[in-house]
């Protein structure tokens, strides 16, 4: 049986302790590739000022922002993820 990640009714907070206890800015300091972070203006799970944040880690990171989608762009809108994805 599979065991809920967020046991409380205040997921937005038990989400921010999820983003910090994964060493996200060790991963993302560490990153010696440009990589892309495709990311959803209207993402409710992992807020877009994160995204900002993320991007002070590593220089190599560009930030594309996909307009009306949530934390699922590629689901949401793949037409134009894929069109970042494969310029």
């Amino acid at each position: 049986m599979r065991r809920p990640i967020f046991r409380t009714e205040n997921t937005s907070i038990n989400r921010l302790h999820l983003v910090k206890n994964l060493c996200i800015k060790s991963i993302l300091s560490n990153l010696q590739i440009p990589s892309l972070l495709l990311w959803g203006k209207r993402d409710h799970m992992i807020l877009p000022t994160f995204s900002k944040r993320f991007l002070n880690y590593n220089p190599a990171l560009q930030l594309i922002e996909v307009e009306n989608a949530g934390h699922c762009g590629h689901d949401e809108h793949p037409e134009q993820v894929n069109r970042e994805l494969f310029l």
